[in-house]
C-alpha cells in the first residue's frame, strides 16, 4: 500500500462569510452552504461560483436549532425550532413555501433527511423522535428515547440512524418489521459525563467514529459489520479532542481539539498525516459531500486581511474527492 503523505490533503484557502451563524450544513451536491443566523434567520449561500453570494435569507418567528438540505433537491430544506420541524421550499420565493411540518411536545433539537428525500427525522429534547413523510404529510413513526436528544445522524445508505443524547450516549436504531425500530447502545456514558458528543458516520455507512468516553484524547471507530472497535490516540498532552468528522472518501478523519488546530488522521493506520492552523477557536466543523470544502464556526487568525474575525469561515482545498480510496485500500473495508 502506498504510504499516505500530507500532500494528499492540500493547504486550503480561507474565506470569511459572516458572524452570528451556527449549525452550518452543505447541500447534497456541495453547491450550497446553509446556516442558522442570529437564531431566527436562515441563510443559504451559493458557493458554486466565485462570489459566494447569499442566495436566500428568511426571518422566522421561532428560535432555530437545526437546518438540513434534502439529499435530492437543494431547494428543499428542513428546519427545527421551538416545538416544530418544518419542511420548506426555497426556490427563490419570499417567503419560503411551507411543504409540511411535524409538532413535538418539547423543543426540537435536530432534524435530518433520509436518503430517499421523502422522509425527515425530527428529534426533541424530551427524547421523542418522529419520522415525517412530507409528501403525504403523515407521521409514519413515533419513537422514544429515555434521554434528552442532542443530535441525530442518518446513515448515508439509510439502513440506520444514530441518536446522540445530552449526556453523550450514542444510540443506534434500525428498522425491523411492521414499522418497529430496534435500539441498542454503541457508547453508553454516565449522567455526569462531560466528554464531547461528537460522532460521525463513514460514507459507506459501515463505521461510526466518536470520542471515547473516558479518554478525550482517543477516538473510537466501531465497525458495524464485524462488531470490532479500534482506537486512534491523539498525542497532544493537555488538549482534548472536541469533534471528529469523516472526509468524503472514508480514508481520513478530521479532528478538532482545544489546541485551536485541526488534524487529519489516516483511519487505516491511525497516523496523523497533516495539521492545519489558522484559528484561535473552532466551535463547529462540517465537511462538504465532495470533501472540497470545510465550513468552520470559529475565530480565524491567518486570513491575512481580517485576523481574529469570529463567525462562519469556508475553507477551499481546491479540488474535490479528498480522501478517496484506491481499489487496494477499499478492499480493507469489504
Amino acid at each position: 500500500m502506498t504510504e499516505v503523505t500530507s500532500s494528499v490533503i492540500p493547504d486550503p484557502t480561507f474565506t470569511y462569510f459572516t458572524s452570528d451563524v451556527t449549525h452550518p450544513v452543505f447541500s447534497h451536491d456541495g453547491s450550497r452552504l446553509g446556516g442558522v443566523c442570529k437564531k431566527k434567520n436562515i441563510g443559504i449561500w451559493n458557493i458554486s461560483g466565485k462570489d459566494y453570494g447569499i442566495e436566500n435569507h428568511k426571518t422566522t418567528d421561532v428560535d432555530l436549532t437545526c437546518l438540513a438540505f434534502s439529499p435530492i433537491n437543494h431547494d428543499v430544506i428542513a428546519v427545527s425550532g421551538n416545538h416544530v420541524t418544518e419542511v420548506v421550499r426555497v426556490n427563490g420565493s419570499t417567503p419560503f413555501e411551507s411543504v409540511s411540518l411535524v409538532r413535538h411536545n418539547r423543543d426540537t433539537s435536530s432534524c435530518a433527511f433520509f436518503p430517499d428525500g421523502k422522509s425527515v427525522l425530527s428529534a426533541a429534547r424530551d427524547g421523542q423522535i418522529r419520522i415525517l413523510n412530507f409528501e403525504t404529510k403523515q407521521v409514519t413513526n413515533n419513537l422514544e428515547c429515555n434521554d434528552s436528544i442532542r443530535n441525530v445522524l442518518i446513515a448515508p445508505d439509510g439502513t440506520y440512524f444514530l441518536a446522540v443524547t445530552e449526556n453523550g450516549n450514542i444510540i443506534i436504531r434500525r428498522p425491523w418489521y411492521f414499522g418497529i425500530w430496534i435500539q441498542r447502545y454503541l457508547e453508553r456514558r454516565g449522567k455526569e459525563n462531560t466528554a464531547s458528543q461528537s460522532v460521525t458516520i463513514s460514507p459507506d455507512s459501515r463505521s461510526v467514529a466518536y470520542i471515547v468516553r473516558d479518554n478525550s484524547q482517543m477516538i473510537g471507530k466501531k465497525d458495524l459489520k464485524t462488531k470490532k472497535t479500534s482506537f486512534i490516540l491523539h498525542h497532544l498532552p493537555h488538549h482534548s479532542i472536541t469533534s471528529v468528522t469523516y472526509v468524503c472518501g472514508g480514508r481520513f478523519l478530521l479532528v478538532t481539539t482545544t489546541a485551536r488546530t485541526f488534524y487529519v488522521y489516516d483511519v487505516i493506520t491511525g497516523a496523523q498525516i497533516k495539521f492545519i492552523n489558522g484559528f484561535s477557536k473552532i466551535e463547529e466543523l462540517v465537511c462538504s459531500p465532495s470533501g472540497r470544502y470545510l465550513a468552520i464556526i470559529g475565530s480565524g487568525l491567518s486570513d491575512g486581511s481580517s485576523p481574529g474575525r469570529e463567525g462562519l469561515w469556508l475553507l477551499d482545498f481546491g479540488r474535490p474527492h479528498l480522501g478517496t480510496l484506491t481499489n487496494e485500500e477499499a478492499l480493507l473495508f469489504v
